[in-house]
């Protein structure tokens, strides 16, 4: 897989992020692979126009509510934000450039991955990881997911 699955990118990023990452790829995130094209704005608006199409709003109070334990309702949820675009989860592709989610709980405890969620900058300024914005239910539940 050369590329990430862009299919909810626009709920992860922002247009302006997206808009400067499709601008000058490597001016955002140094050494990545994705390569400069001589789009003009108009270009790259339309493109963006184009990623909202593809994303499908996450419905978290009814993943939330639905049945199941804990770690299955988070199991819905890194589904359905496509944490796999990146990670590699329990079969689901991911990218070798990013950490395999599968032995995250042999790398850090659950706190660390808490407040990793709720706001991964905090924790490693300059990251690429985004922030999903996510509630303590949602958090709780992902992180029972990855460290059942």
């Amino acid at each position: 897989m050369v590329g990430p699955n862009l299919n909810q990118v626009t709920i992860r990023r922002t247009d302006d992020w997206l808009m400067n990452w499709l601008e000058d790829p490597s001016a955002v995130k140094p050494g990545t692979l994705m390569p400069k094209f001589a789009w003009t704005e108009g270009d790259r608006e339309a493109l963006i126009a184009f990623l909202h199409q593809l994303a499908k709003p996450v419905d978290k109070d009814n993943l939330l509510k639905g049945g199941g334990s804990q770690a299955e309702i988070g199991e819905k949820l890194v589904k359905a934000y496509q944490c796999f675009a990146c990670h590699a989860i329990a079969g689901e592709a991911g990218r070798a450039l990013y950490p395999d989610l599968t032995t995250v709980k042999q790398r850090r405890d659950p706190d660390w991955e808490k407040s990793w969620l709720a706001d991964p900058a905090k924790l490693k300024p300059q990251t690429f990881m985004p922030n999903f914005h996510l509630s303590p239910a949602e958090i709780d539940a992902i992180v029972s997911y990855l460290y059942r």
